[in-house]
C-alpha cells in the first residue's frame, strides 16, 4: 500500500510529538530512577495493583539564598502597614495566633546569627502573604453591609 502525503504528515507529527518520551535513559538521573523504580516496584495480587517507592534524590541541592528579597519585603510591607495602624493591629493578631497554634515559630537563640534557608513546614499555598493580607482587609472594609461574605472567601484571601 502506497503511502499518501496526509499518511507522511501523520507520521511526521506524532515522530515530533514522541520527541523524548523512547525507553532509552538520556542522562544518568533517568537511568538511575528507572533502576530505581525496577527494583522497588511490586504487584499486590490480592488488590491487583502495582506499588513503588517514590525515587526521591539522596544528596541536598543547595537552595539560594533570598536574604535581600526577604529584607525588601518586610520593610515593603512595614511601610504598608503602617500606615494604617489598625493593619498593624489585625496582622499581630494573626501572627500571635498562629505561634499560638504552631504554625509559626522563633529562631532558637543560637540559629540566630547563623546563615541558612528555613523551609515552611506547611503547605506553601497555606503561608501567610502579607500583600494578600492588605488587599483583603482593604477589600472588607469596603463590602456594603448588603454583600454576603462567607467565612471561607475572607480565609482564601488571608491565606
Amino acid at each position: 500500500m502506497k503511502k499518501t502525503k496526509l499518511d507522511e504528515s501523520i507520521e511526521k507529527f506524532w515522530k515530533r510529538e514522541s520527541l523524548g518520551t523512547g525507553d532509552e535513559a538520556c542522562c544518568s538521573d533517568d537511568a538511575t530512577c528507572i533502576d530505581f523504580f525496577n527494583a522497588t516496584t511490586r504487584y499486590n495480587e490480592r488488590e491487583k495493583r502495582y506499588y513503588t517507592r517514590l525515587p526521591f534524590k539522596v544528596e541536598k541541592s543547595c537552595l539560594p539564598d533570598n536574604f535581600n528579597h526577604s529584607l525588601a519585603c518586610l520593610r515593603s510591607n512595614w511601610k504598608a502597614l503602617t500606615k494604617k495602624s489598625e493593619y498593624l493591629d489585625r496582622y499581630n493578631d494573626i501572627i500571635q495566633d498562629q505561634l499560638q497554634k504552631g504554625i509559626i515559630g522563633e529562631l532558637p537563640p543560637s540559629q540566630t546569627t547563623q546563615p541558612g534557608t528555613f523551609l515552611s513546614s506547611t503547605n506553601p499555598k497555606s503561608r501567610l502573604k502579607f500583600a494578600s493580607f492588605i488587599t483583603a482587609v482593604q477589600e472588607y472594609e469596603t463590602l456594603r453591609a448588603s454583600t454576603i461574605v462567607s467565612t471561607e472567601d475572607l480565609c482564601c484571601c488571608l491565606i
